[in-house]
């Protein structure tokens, strides 16, 4: 195939252009084969080389490219690199470059080649072989980039992986992984993978799950083991463990995943591992919420009646004590049947304040207000060998609450202060108030409770404080550190019901041997002012007699109110229910006084009577009475803070006060 204007190399080299002319092998072989001058001109291409470049034909290849390093070298400086090393070493092996093919677009060859000498040593021409090879480089920066991704990926995962041996040493470890340990990945891959990734126990170690280099009862590290010998794949494997910097160390709870990974010399194993400590400890949160629901609804189902009964008990037994003098045997045991009643009454009570369906109306109060003189009284409760200090913050505001509650939560905590301080000496309950601006940060977790202006009430004592394990309980009704008999665990789980009930939230910090602060936040409430105090309500006069309608439907209690509104003088209509009250209401000549009358009743409810009988007779006033919960009342709004109101189980005293207090101060 020779050229149609022959070089002087090629008219010296003839054999070279006959013996491709005439080898089928060079003719059809895959490769490009080539001879070339020292000066960069073509003598020979066979035609896989003619086709890689883009030509017709190896003289329209050979008569075309004057210069293989300008017209055919896409970098100029693997031109000189080729020939630099041709010529000190004799031949070059595989040296990748780009090239131009005849239109213009690049391509990717391999070319190994060798300088042919005459007898002097004078390199009188090259010969060799070139490939494309485009695809492959195509397919290796694919890969590359598939790499790069992969790596990516594995640098900024939030995921935990690590790569261990089949010792479980650690090869490898992401970024995650290191800084969730805080060791480097150097220092992890002298460690020993055992327990949490598990533990890794080395000198240079930052983790740990606490049972040392045989953790035989780690859950990861069986699953471990597991995969490297069945190679099957572990998913959601829990384990708790403690990490360790310097002397701190916490506890968490991880989920992990196990794979095998084949190849190389030995088979490697993959670990990933996700924090799941937060999600552990809101489903610790769920499942106490559920256990302290389930503990209000079965308080709420079975309050009205129980605390029916337990009114029958109370009224029964403090009108038979009028009757016993106190020196006789009797008096003693009717005396025991009371206190019993009006302790489980005071249960009762306290368990539908920590489920939050206590019925309570609430009123706007000044906190500081309220509580000067409450601690009045609390000032007897906790003692006088404990100093008690009022610390109150100014420009409180005002918060809503029904005034027994509040009563309630300080009581509550009172005596936890007095039984905290015991006989130490020096004792100090200091009572402090505040104003705070809470954000979302603040009430995360609080359930109900809205980021905005709240009103602190802290109760600090210097008693023995709580650690850790107590705290967790703190509000767990029935959880109690005291002896048998002198506490029944309710009082925080009170507090804290009254607080959830108010849209409020608690904070407890204590140590041992420091003391508690229990911090109660509750709503500001934005209004014109205090509400004043309504005047004394229009005396009854000109009657012998003040007459009270009493609407019951419980038999038993219609009975002994009757009885105990009897025996202080008034007059009473009884009646087992609505209909009977509007009954006797439309047939009573006189007027009447006062109406008292049960919430809920099967055939309509207080509110709905009241309204009803108020045609007949404008005048008289109400006092509503209930032993249901709060929430049975709520959903029918049939109280708010303007009604008067009195929960069962109630003694003669409580309900003689609250009816003169109705009356303005009348007498029977």
């Amino acid at each position: 195939m020779p050229s149609a204007n022959p070089s002087p190399a090629s008219e010296r080299w003839p054999s070279l252009f006959d013996s491709l002319d005439g080898n089928d092998l060079l003719l059809n072989a895959p490769i490009g084969i080539f001879a070339s001058t020292p000066a960069g001109r073509f003598l020979a291409a066979n035609p896989a080389l003619v086709k890689m470049y883009g030509y017709r034909s190896a003289e329209e290849l050979i008569d075309s490219i004057s210069d293989i390093a300008s017209q055919l070298y896409v970098d100029l400086a693997d031109r000189l690199f080729f020939m630099q090393l041709i010529a000190e070493r004799g031949e070059i092996t595989n040296h990748e470059c780009r090239f131009r093919r005849r239109d213009g677009t690049v391509f990717w060859a391999s070319r190994t080649a060798r300088a042919v000498r005459d007898s002097a040593g004078k390199i009188t021409h090259y010969q060799g072989f070139t490939t494309d090879i485009t695809e492959q480089k195509q397919a290796e920066a694919a890969l590359a980039q598939h790499r790069a991704e992969l790596q990516a990926i594995y640098d900024h995962a939030l995921v935990m992986i690590c790569v261990l041996d089949d010792q479980r040493r650690v090869l490898y470890a992401n970024p995650a992984f290191t800084a969730f340990t805080g060791a480097t990945e150097e220092k992890l891959r002298n460690g020993i993978a055992c327990g949490v990734f598990g533990c890794i126990n080395a000198t240079s170690s930052s983790a740990g799950c606490g049972h040392g280099r045989a953790c035989a009862n780690c859950t990861l590290l069986r699953a471990l083991e597991e995969t490297l010998h069945s190679g099957a794949a572990q998913h959601n494997i829990e384990t708790r463990f403690t990490l360790r910097h310097g002397e701190q160390q916490k506890e968490f709870t991880l989920l992990g995943s196990t794979a095998r990974i084949r190849g190389g010399e030995r088979d490697t194993l993959l670990l990933s591992l996700i924090d799941i400590s937060d999600r552990v400890a809101l489903e610790e949160q769920l499942r106490q919420a559920q256990k302290m629901d389930s503990i209000g609804r079965l308080a709420g189902g079975v309050a009205h009646d129980y605390n029916n009964m337990l009114g029958v008990i109370l009224g029964y037994s403090e009108m038979v004590l009028e009757q016993v003098p106190e020196g006789q045997p009797i008096h003693a045991a009717l005396r025991g049947i009371q206190q019993a009643a009006e302790r489980s009454a005071d249960l009762t009570r306290q368990l539908l304040a920590f489920a939050r369906k206590q019925t309570v109306v609430p009123k706007v109060l000044e906190l500081n207000r309220a509580l000067e003189s409450t601690l009045t009284m609390l000032r007897r409760l906790i003692g006088e060998e404990i100093e008690l200090l009022f610390d109150p913050g100014e420009n409180l505001g005002q918060v809503k609450i029904d005034p027994g509650q509040l009563d309630q939560i300080l009581t509550n905590l009172f005596v936890n202060a007095r039984d905290a301080i015991g006989t130490r000496a020096a004792g100090r309950v200091i009572v402090k108030t505040g104003k705070v601006l809470c954000s979302e940060e603040d009430i995360a977790g609080e359930g109900d409770a809205l980021a905005g202006e709240y009103v602190r009430l802290a109760v600090i004592d210097n008693g023995c404080g709580m650690d850790a394990e107590t705290l967790a309980h703190l509000f767990e009704p029935f959880f109690t550190t005291k002896e048998m008999g002198r506490g029944t665990g309710l009082g925080l789980a009170t507090v804290y019901g009254i607080i959830k009930q108010n849209k409020g939230f608690v904070k407890v910090a204590s140590t041992l041997e420091s003391g508690t602060t229990v911090a109660i936040y509750l709503p500001r409430h934005r209004s014109e002012g205090v509400p004043q105090p309504q005047a004394a309500q229009e005396q009854t006069t000109g009657t012998s007699h003040t007459t009270i309608l009493l609407v019951e439907d419980e038999p038993m209690i219609l009975e002994m109110a009757a009885m105990m509104l009897q025996r202080q003088g008034y007059q009473v209509l009884t009646a087992s229910g609505p209909r009977e009250a509007i009954r006797l209401a439309g047939q009573f000549a006189g007027e009447i006084d006062l109406l008292i009358t049960d919430v809920m009743m099967p055939e309509m409810n207080g509110h709905d009577l009241a309204q009803q009988l108020l045609s007949r007779h404008p005048r008289f006033k109400r006092l509503y009475m209930s032993g249901s919960p709060a929430d049975v009342i709520a959903e029918r709004g049939l109280l708010d803070e303007t009604v008067d109101f009195i929960q069962k189980p109630f003694s003669v005293q409580k309900l003689t006060e609250k009816i003169r207090t109705i009356l303005g101060g009348v007498s029977p």
